[in-house]
């Protein structure tokens, strides 16, 4: 997955919400689903599959209309949230570098009669809106970001270079669910605990925003150099933060 347009990316990009309303020409759609279909996974066992609407093909709570969208469908596996977020922020980094606008949806779906159901017994989780941005595409500065400083998510000692393009990952409501901690070597990345309430409006979204957070540090390390190995780690060793529970664990060599 390594790519320098695409880290380079991870401090400029922004959620665009308005967009010019033609569509992009069948050359750059194509080149889009080529990109798609190579992407990496989070994890290799869960069936992903990237299908593509028009306006008009799906319906979005939020004042939010682009001229194409990006449907994800995935097998309903342990951690298959996460891996949604994990790819799907790979497309939008990638239109982010080329010069498109994206938006997580986490509150559209497709219209009645479209296609949701896939092949494989593949259920929509997810959508991207995209398209040429009526707006300014990039942020100029990383001070323009509204995230939490690094001291609120991480406690990884000297992490800040290898965390720092992970701390701009977007999320849903830009509520930052994630936290770090270990070392950088060995990265255990958490969430936060949800009470019933909260879970039922967020766990979902949470989950997706977390794996988009792995996406970022992945990326992160391969600039290092660095390859990432992700695993499950045993209780007694990943005693997370007060307030968050555990996830998975980054080892960095």
């Amino acid at each position: 997955m390594a790519c320098m347009n695409l880290y380079r990316a991870m401090f400029r990009r922004k959620s665009v919400r308005r967009y010019h309303m033609h569509p992009l020409s069948t050359k750059v759609l194509t080149e889009l689903n080529d990109y798609a279909s190579g992407l990496e996974p989070l994890f290799e066992d869960i069936t992903v599959k990237f299908t593509f609407a028009k306006h008009g093909e799906v319906r979005n709570l939020l004042p939010v209309r682009a001229p194409h969208y990006v449907l994800i469908s995935s097998e309903k596996k342990d951690n298959y949230l996460y891996n949604v977020g994990f790819m799907g922020q790979q497309i939008d980094l990638f239109l982010s570098a080329n010069g498109l606008g994206s938006c997580w949806m986490g509150a559209a779906k497709p219209r009645p009669g479209q296609i949701v159901k896939q092949p494989g017994n593949l259920d929509f989780v997810i959508m991207l809106g995209f398209g040429k941005p009526a707006e300014p595409l990039h942020r100029t500065d990383v001070s323009q970001f509204r995230r939490k400083p690094m001291s609120q998510i991480s406690s990884v000692k000297d992490g800040e270079r290898l965390l720092e393009p992970v701390r701009l990952a977007p999320s849903a409501v830009n509520r930052q669910p994630w936290c770090f901690y270990g070392t950088t070597s060995e990265v255990h990345i958490g969430r936060t605990k949800l009470n019933p309430l909260t879970s039922t409006l967020y766990d979902r979204l949470n989950q997706i925003d977390t794996g988009i957070a792995l996406c970022h540090l992945v990326l992160s390390a391969q600039h290092m150099g660095r390859p990432v190995c992700f695993r499950f780690a045993g209780p007694r060793e990943t005693e997370p933060p007060k307030g968050y529970q555990y996830v998975i664990t980054a080892n960095i060599t």
